[in-house]
């Protein structure tokens, strides 16, 4: 085991065979769907919720999952053998997710380490990966804090929204309460800054909003790491990722967006996630 273990949430929509690859420990948000509550990918599958959605008069909300449920992940890590946590969660603008984390912490001293990623989806779990990839090559805690916040300001995502109304439903973006009559029948593009969503372009059609975006992440630089995002929307996905190939000098991932981010911006949406060289 190496000496610092990584943890994450659910958010940071890592492939399943990166997590086990590097031992990353995945805590589940929590979704709540016609007044029950559900653990994001366990309870209820993308698929199964997506196609929900798209008929679904109230919309789910979504939740952080508890103190103890970061205690006792925390706890079992250290039992085992590690000498200290590195706990890296979605931004703390946009849930509680990092905050419960911060609280459970509180109980081990200087021995759990809580990181704001700033970030969402891959943009989170590129910083994960980071962080594990160090960790593995034995860094401790100090040393990975330090690599985590110049990895943070490398980390870039965009997305475009296809329909507004789930994103105004979340209730996290300020900006949109005050201008629904104006970008509702639009196609908006919107960027993750500093913990903050922020909107960079609009557009009447999807064509066009898919080169916004495209154009956004051209904007980026040279990309160690890239991923094309969707919500239900696989071929969407694949075709962006073809042209962004060109675009980033690199072959992207491709992932689904997990239930909780998924929720918040609606089935079609696609966006690139990013780690800046």
């Amino acid at each position: 085991m190496v000496k610092i273990a990584i943890v994450t949430d659910s958010t940071a929509d890592l492939p399943q065979d990166e997590i086990e690859r590097w031992g990353i420990e995945v805590i589940p948000a929590v979704l709540i769907v016609d007044g029950k509550t559900l653990t994001d990918g366990r309870d209820i599958s993308r698929v199964e919720l997506y196609q929900r959605l798209r008929v679904m008069d109230d919309l789910p909300t979504t939740a952080a999952p508890p103190p103890g449920a970061f205690a006792e992940v925390y706890e079992r890590l250290l039992e085992r053998g590690a000498e200290a946590v590195f706990s890296i969660h979605l931004a703390r603008n946009l849930s509680g997710l990092f905050d419960m984390a911060l609280k459970a912490a509180e109980t081990f001293s200087q021995r759990v380490a809580v990181f704001d990623s700033q970030q969402a989806s891959l943009a989170l779990g590129f910083q994960v990966l980071e962080a594990a990839e160090a960790a593995a090559q034995g860094a401790d805690l100090a040393s990975l804090i330090e690599l985590a916040h110049g990895v943070r300001q490398r980390s870039r995502l965009a997305a475009m929204v296809d329909k507004v109304r789930y994103l105004r439903r979340s209730g996290r973006v300020g900006w949109l309460r005050g201008s629904v009559g104006e970008v509702l029948n639009l196609k908006i593009v919107i960027e993750v800054t500093d913990g903050d969503v922020q909107r960079v372009d609009r557009a009447r059609t999807r064509r066009r909003g898919e080169q916004s975006l495209l154009a956004r992440a051209g904007s980026w630089g040279r990309l160690a790491r890239v991923a094309a995002m969707h919500v239900a929307d696989p071929d969407g996905a694949l075709a962006l990722a073809g042209r962004l190939a060109p675009v980033c000098g690199c072959q992207p991932l491709i992932a689904e967006a997990t239930t909780v981010l998924g929720t918040h911006v609606g089935p079609g949406s696609v966006g690139v996630a990013a780690l800046v060289a």
